[in-house]
């Protein structure tokens, strides 16, 4: 390449770590002093160089890290009087490792489906960048990178956003976490069983966890947890209710649970509407929950018949137990 320059006139020079490489130092000084107008470097200048005035870089080999392709672009980044903007020349425009830009510009986790949604988003002004940050892609550039993507199935997908937020967050998501970024949690079901199962396949569960889940009772109830029928949210509200009395496992009388029942479902509009009147009734609310969640946990309903709670004389409780270190 600097050969090729040079022979149409660009004062150019190479480089590299070969015996024939122009010298380091002095042409970075020449570079700095105008003598040069382009430097072609393999692995050398990725760090540690010191050019405030350099305005343009241009990538002319694929890189599958984000960190080196960072840095590269980070040669050109530096204030410098007079410089009001950097241009970055990207020859690597036909080959998947040209998704890793927008991945690393945008902050993106890994997998193809992230990479989509951004792109949906920025079409539409919906993508969220820092004040004063601004991100344009020209039509076929969409195109081209739309034409890169492969659309994985949605186990697949979730393996690869599960790791690529444990790479960057050193902790595992969470199902709600999973959620929240576009993904069904219960996707793995088919391949791991449950949710709980998949994180412990992973490797994160903690001992903690490791020694509850050997009490066949209680990884039976977070299996059944994850793949039970939810048309309403009346199950999980109840389940909800104990766990903030801290008695998931233990019991409450109905009152109480009713009580913690309605607390929850005042805070949406949503949990209201499918609670509907009874909220606001005690009597009511205390039969809604007799006939609904209560009746459906006791009799085993969605959880292939085993009962993991029982109600008895106005107590809802738990069939299982954990140990008090482990809960």
């Amino acid at each position: 390449m600097a050969e090729y320059f040079g022979e149409r006139g660009v004062a150019s020079a190479a480089v590299h770590s070969g015996p024939n490489s122009a010298p380091r130092a002095q042409s970075l000084e020449k570079l700095r002093d105008g003598q040069l107008d382009v430097i072609f470097s393999v692995d050398m200048f990725n760090e540690g160089v010191d050019i405030p005035a350099l305005d343009t870089v241009m990538m002319l080999r694929p890189t599958e890290s984000r960190i080196l392709w960072l840095q590269q672009f980070g040669r050109g980044l530096r204030l410098a009087e007079g410089k009001d903007h950097l241009t970055v020349v990207d020859y690597i425009g036909n080959h998947r490792t040209f998704l890793l830009k927008p991945q690393t510009l945008l902050g993106l986790d890994k997998g193809d489906r992230e990479i989509a949604l951004a792109l949906e988003q920025l079409e539409k002004g919906e993508f969220e960048l820092p004040p004063g940050c601004e991100v344009t892609y020209e039509l076929e550039a969409v195109n081209i990178l739309r034409a890169l993507l492969r659309t994985p199935k949605e186990p697949e997908a979730l393996l690869a956003w599960y790791e690529s937020f444990r790479e960057r967050h050193e902790t595992r998501p969470t199902a709600l976490e999973v959620h929240h970024a576009g993904y069904n949690p219960r996707s793995i079901n088919k391949t791991h069983g449950s949710w709980i199962a998949f994180v412990r396949t992973m490797g994160d569960l903690t001992e903690t966890q490791e020694r509850a889940l050997e009490n066949d009772a209680t990884r039976g109830f977070l299996t059944s947890l994850d793949t039970t029928t939810m048309t309403k949210s009346y199950k999980m509200l109840t389940l909800l209710a104990m766990l903030n009395k801290d008695q998931l496992p233990g019991a409450l009388p109905v009152d109480a649970l009713a009580e913690g029942f309605a607390r929850l479902a005042r805070r949406s509009a949503k949990l209201r509407h499918d609670v509907g009147d009874a909220l606001e009734n005690e009597k009511a609310l205390r039969k809604h929950l007799e006939k609904n969640p209560i009746n459906a946990w006791a009799g085993g309903s969605g959880t292939k018949g085993k009962k993991f709670f029982a109600y008895e004389d106005g107590v809802f409780r738990t069939k299982f137990n954990v140990a008090f270190e482990e809960r």
